[in-house]
């Protein structure tokens, strides 16, 4: 945060000013969501993690502009190097802490929902579940295809683990339902993480080959 408010240089991977104004909100945000968590005040805290889910998807488009700049559009390619360097510990953490943020909106959803009522609705307490562990795993592989945002991915695929294992334990018909339903979740995103890393990888060995 304290090189965003620096003197612009000619670094092409860098924070500004509107980046640390965004991280500041951010963190305000977020303290004020933990409080409101304490005291259960569950629409103030799904209001305020969805302004924390605004602020992350402004940085990471922000982050992915920068890329999109500095690789002169080439974004899929690992790349070595300070540029490369500094590309990875601007991206990688905002990618991390956006996968945590979207898989707890979805829960705080849910539970804001449940509070009165209306999680079940329209769908049973098992569909709900299986349809929003989708959603997730949905929006992980589309944040896969048209960003290679591994890292979000694997905060999904991680969270899915979680919810496969905490239901299995339960060991009813229809919590092992849904541990199933996030058991492969979890496993399609692995296996799609999987396939790009090693598309990348054969890439990069086909053209040190032809150089």
């Amino acid at each position: 945060m304290r090189e965003s408010f620096r003197k612009k240089d000619d670094r092409p991977i860098r924070w500004d000013a509107a980046d640390g104004t965004l991280i500041v909100m951010n963190l305000l945000c977020h303290a004020a969501w933990v409080i409101s968590l304490r005291l259960r005040l569950l629409p103030v805290s799904f209001a305020l993690i969805l302004i924390l889910l605004a602020t992350l998807l402004i940085m990471e488009e922000r982050n992915f502009r920068r890329a999109d700049q500095a690789f002169h559009g080439n974004r899929s390619r690992i790349r070595r190097g300070r540029r490369g360097a500094r590309l990875v510990r601007f991206a990688i953490p905002i990618e991390l802490y956006l996968g945590w943020i979207t898989v707890a909106s979805v829960a705080s959803a849910t539970v804001l929902l449940a509070s009165f009522g209306a999680a079940n609705l329209f769908l049973g307490e098992l569909s709900w579940t299986v349809v929003t562990i989708a959603a997730t795993a949905i929006l992980a592989l589309l944040m896969i295809a048209n960003r290679g945002s591994i890292t979000f991915a694997l905060v999904v695929a991680g969270s899915d683990c979680g919810i496969a294992l905490e239901r299995y334990r339960a060991a009813s018909p229809q919590a092992l339902a849904v541990a199933a339903a996030a058991a492969a979740a979890a496993g399609l995103i692995l296996v799609v993480v999987t396939a790009r890393l090693l598309v990348t990888l054969f890439t990069r060995f086909r053209e040190r080959k032809t150089r």
